[in-house]
């Protein structure tokens, strides 16, 4: 039992967020049934890709480097992207220098593009709300090539 509760105590705050947006997100691709493809649009950032009616609905891309994870979970609604959640976690101060592993910087990003807002979370608290700035339209540009080419692969096949 104090195995468990030590665990429970050194788990990131975000862990629980993150799990209940990982649970929505994986319980709405069982709901609509949608049909996973397997297709790397570019090798160093894997991605799981999920169809519905000839047209990608889910899309999850993990990006990692020397000092940071990210995945972002895209949910189009149509042609355009509807929402995104994105976990960048960070191993580095913005000078580079390294951390303790176990103090790292954890953050969650939810794009709502049908609110057009942005809320962002730490330790599991929302820090921020803004709305969404041209400063995203290169994630989206990024997000809309993967999502173009999967999907012309997808019905090549």
């Amino acid at each position: 039992m104090i195995l468990v509760v030590s665990f429970q105590s050194c788990s990131d705050k975000n862990d629980k967020l993150y799990h209940t947006l990982e649970k929505n997100f994986s319980d709405s691709i069982k709901l609509l049934k949608a049909e996973e493809f397997e297709y790397k649009y570019d090798g160093l950032t894997p991605q799981t890709s999920y169809f519905v009616d000839s047209k990608i609905k889910f899309l999850t891309l993990k990006h990692s480097g020397e000092l940071t994870d990210i995945e972002e979970k895209v949910i189009f609604d149509a042609d355009s992207i509807g929402v995104i959640y994105v976990r960048k976690e960070y191993y580095a101060d913005s000078n580079g220098e390294y951390r303790d592993w176990n103090k790292h910087k954890d953050t969650i990003y939810i794009y709502d593009y049908k609110k057009r807002n942005i809320s962002i979370y730490q330790n599991s608290n929302l820090i921020k709300n803004k709305v969404i700035t041209k400063s995203s339209k290169q994630q989206q540009k990024f997000i809309y090539k993967v999502k173009n080419e999967t999907e012309t692969e997808y019905n090549r096949r």
